[in-house]
């Protein structure tokens, strides 16, 4: 197929304004688009289907962790190997989540959902998640919620809270030098509002 350009232009011949329209090739340019238009429509597909394929997998072996959890024969000295394996597939759960999420932005499909839930439960489950990789990096993880300030429920999305704290305290165990702390502080602003701080020791970046 040929792709051509019109522009229209106005002149000035024997006295009088001439439309003139001119014809441009852009064939290699709109060929060009196209194909970067395919591609990318391909890589949503494939994070779509990687992203729902990877859920069932992980979601069974979570059942399986669990059930092992409830075995009374099961060794006491594993637990914590268990707990480890536990960690790490919910980690790898919200993983997926989030190239779900990128699926739905791309679809304008993304919807946030409110709920009643607790802010202090939601930072220490995500800490608790994210504890083995902190010992791993020898960096402590601490958490202070004022709770004469904060209310015991707010209505929150939950799991969009928690998607948000995991990727910058997952970012703050990564750059941060061993023997660091980590703090998340949830507190209430002036305003009203409900601000919670990842802070660290980190290298930062540069403003």
């Amino acid at each position: 197929n040929l792709f051509l350009s019109v522009e229209k232009v106005e002149i000035e011949y024997q006295d009088q304004v001439v439309d003139l329209f001119v014809l441009q090739d852009v064939t290699p340019t709109r060929r060009a688009i196209l194909e970067l238009n395919r591609l990318d429509q391909l890589r949503t597909n494939l994070v779509r289907t990687v992203s729902h394929d990877f859920r069932t997998p992980i979601n069974a072996i979570m059942n399986g962790i669990e059930r092992t959890k409830e075995d009374s024969d099961f060794p006491s000295h594993l637990e914590e190997n268990l707990k480890i394996c536990s960690q790490a597939s919910q980690f790898l759960l919200y993983l997926v989540n989030d190239l779900l999420d990128y699926y739905q932005l791309k679809m304008q499909a993304f919807r946030v959902k409110i709920q009643k839930c607790s802010v202090k439960e939601t930072i220490l489950s995500t800490l608790d998640l994210l504890s083995s990789r902190a010992q791993s990096r020898k960096v402590e993880l601490e958490s202070r919620v004022n709770e004469g300030e904060i209310p015991a429920i707010v209505h929150n999305d939950s799991d969009r809270l928690k998607q948000i704290l995991i990727n910058l305290i997952s970012n703050a165990i990564k750059y941060s030098q061993p023997g660091s702390v980590i703090r998340v502080v949830a507190s209430k602003r002036p305003n009203g509002a409900i601000s919670i701080q990842v802070i660290d020791n980190g290298m930062g970046i540069r403003a």
